[in-house]
This record gives C-alpha cells, sequence and structure tokens, in this order.
C-alpha cells in the first residue's frame, strides 16, 4: 500500500528557504522579514507557473544548483541608491591626500578600492564618479581602480553592465554624473550606460563574505561594506569583518554602513570617523591631512566647505519653508534668510551673503525662471532648484540650468523627507564646491601661467555638416576660447556657407576659418577632432593620426570605426569639457 505524499505548507516552505539562506549567506530573517520572503516566493512561482510550495520543493529538489542561485538573488538584493550615506564620501575626499601618502609610502602607484557588497552597482559607480571627480584636484600620478563584489551573481551582471534610469542618476548631484554617462537613444532614452573612461576602471566577482575564496595577495586601500552586516548575527559579523580585514593594506581603510558600529568589538581597529575605521597598529597619517591638503590643493575641497553652509530659501509656501528650515538644523547648514516670490528674493539675498540657494519654481509676483533668466544670481551664487516640478520637464528644467543652475531636488513632504534630506545637502555641497571651484580657475586662467594650458593646444578640425553650420558656429563662438585656432571642415562649397560664416567669424581667433572637405589637406601636427551631428566620417578615418585627440558627438554615431578610435563619444554640450582634458590625457 503506497503512502500518499505529505504537503507542505508556505511557513514550512518559507522556513526551508530562510535556513538556507541563512546557511549560506549568513542573512538572518527576522519574524517581520518573513511577509516579505514569503511576498517574493510567490513572485517567483508565478513566474515559473507553479501552484503552490510543494510544487516548487519538488522544482528546487530538480535544480538545486541553479535554484539556489534564484533563491539568494531574491533574498540578499537589498536597497541601494547613488551616493548613499554621503558623508563617507566626504570622509574620502577630505583625506584622499592622506591615503595618496600612504600609497606612495609603501612603494605603490594606484589606489584599490573594495565594494564589498555591490548589490546591482550603484555603490560602485558612485565610488568610481567621486574618484574621477576628486583625484583630478590632486597633482599626483598616483592611479585608482575598482572591484565590486556581491553574493548575487545576478545582481554582479547587472553591476557590470553599467546601466540606469535617468531617474535614479538625477537623485545624485548633477556636477558628479553629468559628463559619465552615454543617453541611449529612441526607446532606451531614458537609460544611462556609463562611459568607457569610467567603466574601464572597474572589475567585477561574485564572492561570499562568510566563506571568502579571494586570492590572499589581493589587497585594498578602502574597503567598503555597508548596510549589509546588520543582516548578520554576532558570529558571523565578526567572521565576514575578519575575512575582509585579511585583504586590507595595513594603511587601510574599513567603512561599514552609519548603523553597524564596531566600536566596543574586539577587532584590531579603532574609530577614524562614524563607521570608518584602520587597524590600530598602524603610524597614522590621516590627522595630519587637514591642514596639509589646505596647502597642497590650490582648488577648494572638501576641507574647505563652509561649515557651517549658509543657505537661503525662496519658495511662496510657508509649510516648504518650515520643513527646510527642520532640515537645516543639521549642525552643517544654517538658514540665513527665506523669500516668498523672486522680487523679494532680489531684495534680501545681498543682505544676507549665502553661500547657497534653494529655489521654488512656481511663485506669485515673480517665479523662479523669471528671476534667473532676468538677473546675474546663478553667477553668483550656487542654486538648487527645489520644486514639484517634474524633473523631466526640460521645458522648464532645461533653460534654469543653461542660465547657471547647479541642479535639481524634488519639493519636500512629510512622507519623503528623509530621501529628499540626504539628496538635497548632497547637492547643495557638491553645488558650492562646483562653483568654487569654477571661480578659482577663472582666477587661474587670468594668470599668465594657467594661460599657458590653453596656449599649449594644437589647433581643433570641426567636421561640419551643412544643415548644422550655424548651430556649431553658434555653439563654438560661445562656448570655446576665441584664443583657439578653429578649423571648421565643411561638407559643401564654402561659398554655400559663406554668409552664415560672416555673422560668426569675428567671435573666433583670427587663423580660425571655413575649409571644403574637398579642399582639406592632411598636416602633420597633433590635432583635436571633434566629429559632428550627420558630417562627413571619412575625413578623419583617412587622416587621424594616432596622436590625436577624438571627440565625436554621440547623435548618429554609425560608424563602428569612429567610436573606436574616439577618446569619448559625448553630447554637444560636453565637449568644451573634453577638450580641457586634453592637457591630462596627453
Amino acid at each position: 500500500m503506497s503512502t500518499a505524499k505529505k504537503l507542505i505548507s508556505w511557513e514550512e516552505l518559507i522556513s526551508k528557504v530562510c535556513q538556507f539562506a541563512a546557511e549560506t549567506s549568513a542573512n538572518v530573517f527576522s519574524e517581520k522579514q518573513l511577509p516579505m520572503v514569503e511576498s517574493r516566493l510567490k513572485r517567483r512561482l508565478s513566474e515559473l507557473k507553479l501552484s503552490g510550495p510543494d510544487e516548487y520543493l519538488d522544482y528546487w529538489n530538480n535544480n538545486t544548483a541553479s535554484e539556489n542561485k534564484i533563491i539568494l538573488s531574491l533574498l540578499t538584493t537589498h536597497f541601494t541608491s547613488f551616493f548613499r550615506e554621503f558623508m563617507h564620501f566626504e570622509w574620502i575626499g577630505k583625506n584622499l591626500s592622506s591615503i595618496i601618502k600612504n600609497v606612495k609610502a609603501e612603494g605603490r602607484s594606484k589606489i584599490t578600492i573594495w565594494s564589498a557588497a555591490c548589490s546591482k552597482g550603484q555603490e560602485v559607480w558612485s565610488l568610481a564618479m567621486w574618484f574621477q571627480n576628486q583625484m583630478e584636484q590632486q597633482e599626483t600620478k598616483i592611479s585608482w581602480e575598482i572591484f565590486g563584489s556581491d553574493i548575487d551573481e545576478h545582481s554582479v551582471k547587472e553591476a557590470m553592465n553599467g546601466v540606469y534610469h535617468k531617474r535614479e542618476l538625477e537623485t545624485a548631484p548633477r556636477k558628479l554624473w553629468e559628463n559619465h554617462w552615454v543617453q541611449g537613444k529612441a526607446e532606451l532614452a531614458d537609460w544611462y550606460k556609463v562611459k568607457k573612461q569610467i567603466h574601464e576602471k572597474a572589475t567585477f566577482g561574485s564572492y561570499n563574505l562568510i566563506d571568502l575564496k579571494m586570492p590572499a595577495q589581493q589587497k585594498f586601500d578602502l574597503i567598503m561594506c555597508r548596510n549589509v552586516l546588520i543582516y548578520f548575527d554576532k558570529t558571523n559579523q565578526s567572521k565576514a569583518v575578519k575575512n575582509m580585514l585579511s585583504h586590507l593594506y595595513p594603511s587601510g581603510v574599513l567603512i561599514t554602513g552609519l548603523s553597524e558600529s564596531l566600536t566596543g568589538s574586539e577587532l584590531d581597529l579603532r574609530s577614524l570617523s562614524p563607521s570608518v575605521y584602520q587597524f590600530k597598529s598602524f603610524v597614522d597619517l590621516l590627522p595630519k591631512v587637514a591642514s596639509e591638503s589646505k596647502k597642497s590643493t590650490s582648488s577648494p575641497s572638501l576641507n574647505t566647505l563652509p561649515v557651517p553652509l549658509k543657505v537661503f530659501c525662496v519658495d511662496d509656501s510657508p509649510t516648504v519653508i518650515k520643513l527646510l528650515k527642520h532640515l537645516f538644523q543639521d549642525q552643517d547648514f544654517t538658514v540665513v534668510g527665506t523669500a516668498s516670490n523672486g522680487q523679494e528674493a532680489l531684495e534680501k539675498i545681498p543682505k544676507s551673503n549665502p553661500d547657497v540657494i534653494t529655489l521654488d519654481i512656481h511663485m506669485p509676483i515673480m517665479d523662479g525662471l523669471t528671476l534667473v533668466k532676468n538677473s546675474d544670481l546663478a553667477s553668483k551664487y550656487p542654486i538648487v532648484v527645489v520644486s514639484s516640478v517634474q524633473r523631466d520637464d526640460q521645458t522648464i528644467i532645461g533653460p534654469l540650468f543653461e542660465k547657471g543652475v547647479k541642479d535639481f531636488v524634488e519639493k519636500p513632504t512629510l512622507e519623503n523627507i528623509k530621501i529628499i534630506k540626504e539628496e538635497l545637502f548632497q547637492k547643495l555641497k557638491m553645488s558650492w564646491l562646483d562653483k568654487s571651484n569654477k571661480s578659482t580657475a577663472l582666477k587661474s586662467d587670468n594668470s599668465s601661467n594657467a594661460s599657458t594650458k590653453q596656449k599649449d593646444l594644437p589647433p581643433i578640425y570641426i567636421t561640419v555638416n551643412e544643415n548644422e553650420a550655424s548651430k556649431i558656429f553658434d555653439f563654438t563662438s560661445q562656448n570655446l576660447q576665441n584664443t583657439l585656432t578653429l578649423y571648421f571642415i565643411v561638407d559643401t562649397k564654402i561659398d554655400n556657407l559663406k554668409s552664415t560664416w560672416n555673422l560668426y567669424k569675428n567671435k573666433f581667433s583670427p587663423k580660425s576659418k571655413i575649409i571644403s572637405y574637398s579642399d582639406y589637406k592632411n598636416e602633420l601636427q597633433p590635432k583635436i577632432w571633434i566629429h559632428t551631428k550627420n558630417s562627413p566620417e571619412e575625413i578623419i578615418l583617412k587622416n587621424a593620426s594616432e596622436h590625436d585627440f577624438i571627440i565625436a558627438e554621440e547623435t548618429n554615431v554609425n560608424s563602428s570605426e569612429i567610436k573606436k578610435i574616439a577618446f569619448d563619444i559625448s553630447p554637444l554640450t560636453s565637449i568644451p569639457y573634453l577638450i580641457n582634458k586634453y592637457g591630462e590625457v596627453k
């Protein structure tokens, strides 16, 4: 007589799955997390078209290896975002000079960083953007690279791909991401992919922190493992940390999540800052960095950021003003004035002398857009728009950015105030630094020494389609210095564009001119090439040498050969920035 198969309940299946996940990844699931586990399991059953726990258990038993990976992916992928817990990025920026010194003292030429539970990669690319930005301010030949790992192989693949929806990127400071991502086209226009120059700085792998099988010789100067240890019990927390420390250089630093304090543990660590740790045995250079970096860095850094940062808030809603004042009770900020419309702001701001301004758009008497368009406020102060306008409403947001507004944040409400707080603080600080850096650069450009970089630039050859000529002439006349030599190579007879050229030629250097594609003669000296929309590709492919610096406008770059030889594929608006990068690259 056969025995009927015993069916299992949802509670039993959830228990089995949680036990497997805990044994494999050390994640401990509390009672309040069980509904989440059940929800994700039911979604998995729906994908497999299975009717209940017993069918799923059979499927799991018959596909153990592959389904184990799926379960880990379901239960170990947690919330993350770009530049989460920004104070850790600030700490890195403030102490970067000392980190560089430690690397040099150990006879190495590269800073190595490990994002030890990178999930889908937001932390890796945040670190990459941050190091790209901060290392540009350091006078050093030290390079850097990042390794991202996660127990979930599916998440690692997504991280490696480096593609994200624009709504994720737009919560990060605009200064940090705007030149490092390429926007998709047509139906992919809402998606961005990290550029080659950033992507090649990162590598990825799948590792379990509890059973870490990383090569012993792989060492790091900085390990970030944030908001992961909180899911482990005490024993496995200690095991994971010890495993990571075995891959930390003697001078290295371990950063955990702000809610994951290791203070008081038996580990050989001392706290340098909230959730920032270093070996007790290391002879520390880090306390010296604040005074040293001020001496060695000519451009403003996070060490020179005013504390508190003085904020002036412009908004017609008393409720929003009250919320903003509540947010800015933080020790890093203080509100020095408020206004309910643009006209009132123009009267009060000069007297308040703020460091930064938050600006609403829709207000009575004078709205935010009119204020920015009809005044020089954006040229004097870093402005961050705080508005209920949709981020993707470029008819409103676009003109504000064109006039010098630094960034955008959604208006805070009682429901989203915690999320908005971190985003707003990041963007205000980076806006001040960006504005100050540009002011420093402007002063430097006016000196004889700093102008050398521009004088040393080779001639710039710009390919131009006849239909785009007016747009290209106008853009370059406004965005490139008039001391540069520009040769516009046009795909038509010069006579066809003479009248258009005559409108702009006085805005360029005397040597600048238009050249017909058929009349171009190659010269041997190094050049900067700019390939613009719908212009001839053959002239660059035929005449560019390995010594040339090539930039291609990202729209309509059809030739795979152009893509292969270009230093960067970029929007037209980023080309002036890339030309300034020429000296660093060469």
